[in-house]
């Protein structure tokens, strides 16, 4: 069998090697947010904190594995109040990735 097609399925029930291949193959360092909890099967992640580039292996890794028990993705950012529209537009730009569409969307896809 391919070793690739060997990689994968290995990583349907390993999160943690195939989070950490895919990190290697994207030359990044893996989050320690992320492997936490993996010891209980959970993922439970503050998705403001996590940068556009570390979501991928993120969730490719998420996409075929099935053995995770929990999988937790929260957010605490507020939009400012349209008030102060100079700040606003500041704070605006500082939108963390998870609530890009893109993001979202994969990540609801992912998980479906």
């Amino acid at each position: 069998m391919i070793e690739s097609v060997q990689a994968r399925q290995r990583g349907a029930y390993n999160f943690s090697d195939h989070y950490d291949n895919l990190c290697a193959l994207q030359d990044s360092v893996p989050l320690p947010s992320v492997k936490a909890h993996l010891a209980q099967g959970v993922i439970d992640l503050n998705g403001d904190r996590i940068r556009l580039t570390d979501w991928q292996p993120i969730i490719n890794s998420i996409k075929i594995n099935k053995s995770l028990q929990f999988i937790a993705v929260r957010s605490y950012y507020q939009i400012p109040p349209e008030e102060d529209a100079k700040r606003a537009a500041i704070l605006k730009r500082k939108m963390p990735s998870i609530r890009s569409k893109e993001i979202t969307h994969r990540l609801m896809k992912a998980l479906k």
